[in-house]
This record gives structure tokens, sequence and C-alpha cells, in this order.
């Protein structure tokens, strides 16, 4: 607004079309305006000034919920400095990882702080299945080293449990396939759906290095997700010959007793 005029008065002197296109649609985003009040800070045609806006403005486009938004507000970066936007992408994921850490020990802290001052117990989360868990530790894995997504695209293939892990396997099979290397930030740029790349950064942060994991530890990993179809079948199978016991049914719950001996086989 002109200095000095609130929107009545400007509407009142200039009409409501010119308001509508001098003000309305000029408005910067949120994001744009808080980006050119950085900006205002430095002196952008010195190197130093710069290169101190492009990292604060990369703290503030981290912070965005939407990957389509954080893609936008980069390739404005990348176009005013002429940068790299592949640079620009993985600086900004290095520092999402950070402030997602710094997050994280916030968040426990004040959890620490809540349950002392207000004299209560912290509630514990739930444990994951283990399948989950393994599940997430090899699509972390995955991400990192190619010769484990070959790996586990042998053995697992498409048969992750939970829908979401099987739809990142199948996209770093194709990652792989287009001859990407493991880069993590560039393999959460090749995502298109924003639950994916959310699922995929909160991957990326697991503490596991594909350089200290034991061969043994990865095939661990494989047969929870792999022995899981059997183990459901199982569990069904015992409440099936409980229930004939519970009839009668001598030799039916026997016949079901013999094959979850035959499975339970398979499962060493």
């Amino acid at each position: 607004m002109p200095s000095g005029m609130d929107p009545d008065e400007y509407i009142g002197k200039y009409g409501p079309e010119r308001f509508k296109q001098d003000i309305l649609l000029n408005t910067l985003s949120l994001t744009a305006y808080r980006l050119q009040v950085i900006q205002s800070r430095y002196d952008t045609k010195d190197e130093t000034g710069q290169i101190k806006y492009i990292n604060e403005a990369l703290e503030e486009i981290s912070q965005l919920s939407s990957a389509v938004e954080r893609d936008h507000y980069l390739r404005q970066l990348a176009d005013e400095f002429n940068l790299s936007l592949e640079a620009l992408k993985t600086e900004q994921y290095k520092i999402f990882k950070r402030q997602k850490k710094s997050a994280g020990r916030d968040n426990l802290t004040r959890s620490w702080n809540n349950s002392i001052d207000n004299s209560r117990n912290l509630t514990a989360r739930p444990l994951l299945p283990a399948y989950v868990n393994a599940e997430k530790q090899l699509l972390s894995l995955m991400m990192q080293d190619a010769d484990i997504s070959d790996r586990a695209q042998e053995t697992v293939g498409a048969d992750f449990i939970v829908e979401d892990h099987a739809a990142l396997a199948a996209h770093l099979y194709s990652y792989y396939a287009a001859g990407y290397g493991p880069e993590v930030s560039r393999f959460i740029s090749f995502l298109q759906d924003e639950r994916l790349i959310e699922k995929a950064s909160e991957l990326a942060m697991l503490d596991i290095d594909p350089g200290i994991v034991s061969r043994r530890q990865l095939e661990d990993y494989i047969r929870q997700i792999t022995d899981y179809p059997k183990r459901m079948e199982i569990d069904q199978l015992e409440q099936e010959r409980k229930k004939q016991e519970k009839l009668g049914n001598v030799m039916e719950a026997a016949r079901i007793g013999m094959k979850i001996v035959q499975l339970k086989k398979q499962l060493k």
C-alpha cells in the first residue's frame, strides 16, 4: 500500500479494479516476503553477502512442508545467482536434516522437563512390529547403497508389507536402473508424491551406515520381511487349530498342526 493509505482510501481514490490489479495481484507470498527481507540484509553483489543470503534463504526454504514450494524457490535462487539446482537441493537437504535433528532434541528436552515439572511419566511409544523396523532399516540402506538395493530387488522385490515402503522400493529400483548413483538428496528430488518425499526424508534420518552393517544383519532384515506372510499364516492356523480343538474335531486339529510344523520348518 502507498504510504499512509489504508485499503478503503485506496479504493476510494483509484477504484476497486485498480486495487485488485495493483495491490492484491502483486501481493507476495509469505515465503517470498521473508526471502525479500533476508536479502535486504545483505549486499548480494558482494560474494560474501551473496553466500550469507543463500545460506539463510535455504534455512527458510527447508522449513516449507510442500515439495513443490521448495522446488519453486530453489529454482528461483538457482536462476538469480546462476547456481546449480542440484547443488542447491543437496545443500537444502543437509540443512533439512540438521533442522530435523535439532527439532528432535528440542522435543525430547521439552518432554523430559514437562514430565518432571508436572509429575507425569513420559508415555512410552508403542514398539513397531519387527517387519516394519526391518523395512525401514533396509530402505534406508538401499537409499545409500545400490548393491544393497540390488540384493533387496532379488530377494524382496515388490513384497514390502507397508504400502509406502513398497512404493519407495519400486522408485529406488527405477532410480538405479536409470543410471543414477546412491545420492539420497537426488533420489528424494526424483520422487513426485509428497507423502513419499516425507517418508523418504524420514528414512534418510535413520542412523544406519551401510559401511558398518554386516552381511548377517542385512540378511536378517530381508528375512524379517520375506518371512512375514508365513508368520501371518501360522498365526491364523494356530487360531483355527484351537477352534477345531474346542469343537472336538481332533483329526482336523491334528492336520492343521502338521501344516503349522511344516511352515515353521520353512522359517528356519
